[in-house]
């Protein structure tokens, strides 16, 4: 699936779904043993990065990469971000 198709599929379905390079991939539930660590996980950096310049972002918004040909597209539990 080319990028374009994928932002337009992300958009109108209900699920969430990774992109890697042209494979889709749909996102499973989480435990609740596996929300409890992640949001462990997000307050412990959000007191320790509070004053500075960098923000945490839980697992609603997409990471976009672009690592030389490869485009990817993740979900992750949790990200850090030290740039507006």
């Amino acid at each position: 699936m080319s990028l374009e198709a994928y932002w337009a599929f992300e958009a109108a379905s209900s699920q969430r779904h990774e992109f890697l390079n042209g494979a889709v991939y749909a996102m499973s539930g989480a435990s609740v043993a596996h929300n409890q660590v992640t949001l462990g996980l997000a307050q412990a950096l959000s007191r320790r990065l509070r004053g500075g310049p960098c923000q945490v972002f839980l697992s609603d918004l997409k990471l976009r990469l672009e690592l030389g040909e490869d485009q990817i597209i993740y979900y992750p539990d949790v990200m850090v971000a030290c740039e507006p």
